[in-house]
């Protein structure tokens, strides 16, 4: 609605007592304008005003919205609904005015041929922010060379990596995307035009037939390929081991070796169980290790791992398992997983139960702390924030205080879904008590508004020094919405948007406490609610389902290109696992905080005991499928969990090198910009930079001694000791697994004790074994 004449005058007012332009007017003029304007108004009318501030400056945007309330929602609190969830590119967006780094988003949507160019950051024309660039035939190669200023990268070996066209975040360390790990090896990332993740995974589902049903898109992977060896090669490498950001480019790898022998490359054989090396221009021996999925890529059992298994099961860990399905298949998958509404509801609750086990075992000093790590969490998204404060709120009120404390922990996870239940009944009917409870992380988060230049622009604020009645009317709303964000239309007033966060409260309640577990219920289901253990069981069990069901029947009937039998290879589809499976799939960041990495551990072994339980024990392995997966594979290792994932994997495949790869933590805190994407606009400033393995152990060790106690083994720690594991093996030689071993990744490690009672690798308690060499 435009502003009256009497609105003007008063605005043009205003604006002239603003005589340095930062929105601000002192809070003793602004007082005197409003006695002239009300001559009524008492001191303790202006006092309840302004908030019992008799000096400083007050924003007069802020003060006009009081003065014109109408009702409806300010244009501030309009532009902030726009931004939240859209991860950490939102800083850049504010910081570039959407604009990004344009000469490099030319470069990128650029198909003509370019030789080697260097560009810095958006910001810094720091060494350490070089990131070279190379078109070649319209493949994209680039690399973070200036890395090389602050530790020197091998001289003969580098790393390359298909990534996917117009995808990137902000990666950890473990992810292929992130050059830190790969230390001290030198990574070369190539952009195959047009392949995003879509397209990605339909050529992987065509297996062996891709290059002939997608003969377009194959052909500009192994393109993709081909400019990576060249530009290894020029850059003075003769050793190139390659992997893939997508574990769906595994699955193609018998389509690209045809392809690559045409185009001049020269086979040298495997260099480990379905890991092809070549030949390139007699200048480079390029090896193949784009994922663990090139050993399940046919299924073959005489051509794929199981050939190579003895007396085990083996575990694909994978961010999305309908993915590796289409047709009736996937459909008959769809009918059966419930809503993504309902799903994301239930995950988002169990990713705070934890968080509030966490705040209960923390001296309350330390909330605020906690508090503003759950709130960088939130903001990200949208869906899915009030559950995830419902579930923090069931994990801080049942907390165990009586009793044995050795076993305070187990009783009160034994307890969380009756108890739960009850909490949440409560809750529905009685929202003063939620909102008792929620206004300190409000706080908090108005408190990261201000230092993020959020809230309050222009003003000096002591953040420090905030207490919740100091939270202004006008910006309890513009706080919730930063925290919760709108999945829908931004109604027309404000007691409209708080109607609208109020029914998505009740709606939260409602699909918690009466979730359908369909097929997979449990006992008990009107009395309790499907929170910690609860959620675990059922959801291993829904997993269990799928296989023994669905895939073993696709496998059976011949319709699939892959060893996923539903018998001796598994699937398990992490897209549901607390703090991993949705941030992947939206985009999002994956945080390090430890409770993420209890939830992973946790139904990991939940799904071997679950398979166990059903079709008897056996020895065990995990692979993992998804890179976003790979961060944690040190972390299962010193569960004593044998893992393989493409770290590993290449390690594997060097051992007939005559040059194994030594992969080592990087030991600086210094790292270059990251590159990131959105809406086709690339970012690289020095704001946000790549993670660093400290910067991640860091995240991890905050709440570490809650998580995971030191000396004791924990709740997914017991469920491990419970599963049999298998053996490695290259060749005659034991791969071990754990700190120190074979198959324990150094680069990708972040703290060097991940659990409170870590394993040690034992080779006389293994059964079973799994040949890996050629």
């Amino acid at each position: 609605m435009p502003p009256t004449q009497e609105q003007a005058e008063i605005n043009a007012l205003l604006e002239q007592w603003d005589v340095n332009h930062t929105g601000n007017i002192r809070i003793t003029d602004l007082r005197n304008i409003l006695r002239e304007l009300n001559p009524g108004f008492t001191e303790a009318d202006l006092d309840t005003i302004f908030y019992h501030k008799t000096s400083g400056a007050e924003s007069y945007g802020c003060f006009l919205d009081w003065l014109y309330d109408n009702d409806t929602i300010s244009k501030s609190i309009r532009e902030l609904a726009k931004l939240v969830g859209r991860s950490g590119v939102s800083r850049l967006m504010l910081k570039s005015n959407n604009s990004g780094y344009p000469e490099l988003t030319r470069w990128m949507q650029s198909d003509s041929p370019c030789p080697k160019t260097r560009l810095h950051a958006s910001d810094s024309t720091d060494p350490i922010q070089a990131l070279d660039l190379w078109n070649i035939n319209g493949s994209k190669v680039y690399s973070y060379s200036g890395l090389d200023v602050v530790s020197k990268h091998d001289q003969a070996s580098a790393v390359g990596v298909l990534m996917l066209d117009r995808y990137a975040i902000q990666e950890r360390v473990g992810d292929p995307a992130s050059p830190f790990t790969w230390s001290p090896y030198q990574a070369f990332y190539v952009i195959p035009k047009g392949v995003d993740f879509a397209m990605c995974k339909k050529v992987g589902s065509q297996g062996k037939d891709a290059s002939a049903n997608l003969p377009k898109e194959t052909k500009t992977i192994c393109n993709a390929l081909c400019a990576l060896a060249a530009v290894a090669a020029d850059e003075g490498k003769t050793c190139l081991y390659v992997t893939g950001d997508c574990g769906y480019y595994a699955l193609a790898v018998e389509s690209y070796v045809q392809i690559l022998k045409e185009l001049g490359w020269v086979p040298k054989g495997d260099a480990a169980f379905c890991a092809p090396s070549f030949r390139v221009s007699d200048k480079i021996d390029v090896y193949l290790c784009l994922g663990t999925t090139q050993m399940i890529s046919t299924p073959d059992p005489s051509k794929n791992i199981v050939a190579r298994m003895d007396n085990c099961r083996m575990f694909y860990g994978t961010a999305d398992l309908r993915g590796w399905y289409g047709g009736e298949t996937l459909a008959e998958l769809n009918n059966l997983y419930p809503s993504p509404e309902r799903m994301n509801t239930i995950l988002r609750a169990n990713e705070g139960l934890l968080w509030g086990t966490i705040l209960a075992d923390s001296p309350q000093r330390e909330w605020p702390k906690i508090q503003r790590d759950m709130i960088n969490i939130i903001v990200e998204f949208s869906v899915g924030s009030i559950p995830f404060l419902l579930g923090v709120y069931v994990g801080l009120h049942t907390k165990i205080t009586d009793g044995d404390s050795s076993t305070a922990a187990s009783r009160q996870w034994a307890n969380i879904p009756k108890q739960g239940r009850e909490l949440l009944n409560r809750l529905e009917n009685d929202f003063g008590e939620f909102k008792r409870f929620i206004q300190p992380i409000v706080l908090e988060c108005l408190k990261k508004g201000i230092e993020d230049g959020i809230f309050r622009k222009g003003e000096k604020t002591d953040v420090d020094s905030l207490r919740v009645d100091d939270v202004k009317d006008s910006e309890w709303l513009a706080t919730f919405i930063y925290l919760c964000g709108v999945a829908k239309k931004l109604p027309d007033t404000e007691s409209e948007m708080w109607s609208y966060f109020g029914e998505r409260y009740k709606k939260a309640i409602h699909e918690l406490v009466y979730f359908d577990e369909a097929d997979d219920a449990l006992p008990d289901a009107d009395g309790t609610v499907i929170l910690g253990p609860r959620y675990v069981e059922w959801y291993c069990k829904f997993n269990v389902r799928l296989n023994r069901t669905i895939c073993k029947k696709a496998y059976d009937a011949g319709k699939v290109g892959h060893a996923i039998d539903g018998e001796k290879v598994y699937l398990l589809d992490c897209k549901f696992i607390p703090g991993f499976g949705k941030q992947v799939a939206d985009g999002l960041t994956v945080w390090c905080f430890s409770a993420f990495y209890w939830w992973l551990s946790y139904i990991y072994a939940g799904f071997v005991t679950e398979v166990n339980k059903q079709f008897g024990n056996k020895p065990m392995v995990y692979h993992l499928e998804c890179t976003e997966l790979f961060n944690f594979t040190d972390f299962l290792h010193q569960n004593g969990v044998p893992v393989i994932d493409n770290p590993n994997y290449m390690f594997l495949a060097s051992q007939s090198s005559g040059r194994p790869l030594r992969f080592e933590r990087y030991a600086g805190t210094e790292a270059p910009a990251a590159l990131m994407f959105s809406n086709g606009v690339w970012y690289r400033d020095s704001d946000i930079k790549l993670r660093t393995p400290e910067h991640d152990g860091a995240h991890f060790r905050q709440h570490q001694a809650v998580v995971f106690p030191d000396g004791i083994k924990g709740l997914p720690g017991d469920e491990w000791e419970k599963c049999i594991k298998a053996c490695c093996k290259f060749k005659e030689a034991t791969m071990g697994h754990g700190h120190g071993q074979h198959l324990y990744i150094g680069s990708t490690e972040i703290v060097g004790k991940y659990v409170g009672m870590p394993r040690e690798f034992d080779p006389y308690r293994l059964q079973g074994a799994v040949q890996y060499g050629p």
